[in-house]
């Protein structure tokens, strides 16, 4: 199996999957983004020297060593990096990419977690919530400093804050009656909505995704993995299919979901057929997303209007000689992990810290080369 989809299928549990084909429905009327796999290409290679970006070297001093790049943030000229598997910690570091201070603090105590399952700053107060899946509890932290902690009677494993509210997503199901993937909480975490209900079926698959829901300007958007949707969250928190990924006749069938566990990994270490993961990104009139073909992730940019597409294995800086990896996008911002070329798909141990590239979103149109 190839090492990056062995990666990601490492964390498969539970699954729920709102469509039940791999076809458009007759209903849809969302935006429909074609990929033509045979034009599908190795590298999209890019050439920043003449563009308006910035390459932050993460400063690499005694305990800020990071393993992997789970989820950042950038608030007011501060980056946060999580590293939930390998640190399972959090690092903060100033705009040049000057270490500041990590969050390290495993355990049962107060302002202590079994494991980080996801955060997020709070763009008003700058306080790091900090999801414990297993503990059931909120953690807050401002800065380095513990402020207090909240339990949290729903289950959730990613979150996002859009305004004065808490949204959490529920990717396993346990309970004999049923969950509901989409949780509203107000902002001091009391329940306020729930949607998208899931049955109980435990012995199936899903995926223990890192970045399943994205959040652009107030907008919020969710990717369901096996499917071949981007599904919209209003501001009245009703969701509806918004993009749909016509992978053609290489889609994948949704309904292997129905597949016991086993016979479910087998399926798909033995399919060239495509589909969805996470990591959806709006940034204005552009797009991005990752998907599973051929066993290899691809990384695709399209306009939101699918007039233009370009998906390929590798984005790769001509220049430095390094592939970029999309981590992360905001209102004005999008960043790109820096990789070593022969560090890709291979079991490097770093002993530096990444170089992360920022670039304006006004500059993603002239970066991809349609």
């Amino acid at each position: 199996m190839n090492i990056m989809l062995k990666h990601i299928l490492i964390s498969l549990v539970v699954c729920s999957c709102f469509l039940s084909c791999a076809e458009k429905e007759s209903t849809f009327t969302g935006r429909e983004i074609k990929i033509d796999l045979s034009k599908l290409k190795k590298n999209i290679n890019i050439d920043l020297s003449t563009l308006n970006c910035e390459y932050i070297d993460l400063e690499t001093v005694d305990g800020s060593l990071i393993g992997n790049i789970d989820k950042i943030y950038y608030v007011n000229d501060k980056i946060y990096v999580l590293d939930k598997e390998i640190a399972g910690a959090i690092f903060i570091f100033d705009n040049k990419g000057k270490f500041i201070s990590k969050i390290d603090a495993k355990g049962q105590g107060p302002g202590e977690y079994a494991e980080i399952d996801d955060f997020l700053v709070d763009m008003q107060t700058q306080e790091i919530l900090i999801l414990d899946y297993d503990q059931s509890k909120i953690i807050y932290y401002l800065g380095n400093k513990f402020k207090n902690e909240v339990k949290i009677t729903e289950d959730f494993e990613n979150f996002t804050q859009i305004k004065n509210h808490i949204i959490g997503i529920n990717n396993y199901c346990y309970n004999k009656d049923g969950c509901y993937k989409i949780s509203i909480f107000n902002k001091n975490l009391k329940l306020k909505k729930q949607i998208m209900p899931t049955p109980n079926n435990a012995d199936n698959v899903s995926w223990d995704l890192k970045r399943t829901i994205h959040k652009y300007n107030d907008s919020l958007f969710l990717t369901e993995p096996f499917t071949n949707y981007i599904y919209a969250i209003d501001k009245n928190f009703n969701v509806s299919p918004c993009y749909y990924i016509n992978f053609g006749k290489d889609s994948l069938d949704v309904n292997k979901n129905e597949m016991k566990r086993d016979k479910f990994l087998n399926y798909i270490d033995n399919t060239n057929k495509a589909f969805l993961v996470d990591n959806f990104l709006e940034m204005g009139n552009i797009i991005s997303f990752n998907f599973f073909y051929n066993k290899k992730q691809v990384f695709c940019f399209s306009h939101s209007d699918g007039s233009k597409t370009l998906c390929a294995n590798s984005i790769v800086d001509v220049k430095k000689k390094v592939v970029m990896m999309p981590i992360h996008a905001d209102e004005k911002y999008m960043f790109f992990k820096m990789i070593k070329l022969g560090d890709i798909d291979s079991n490097a141990t770093y002993q530096a810290n990444p170089t992360i590239l920022k670039v304006l979103i006004s500059e993603i149109d002239k970066i991809i080369p349609f």
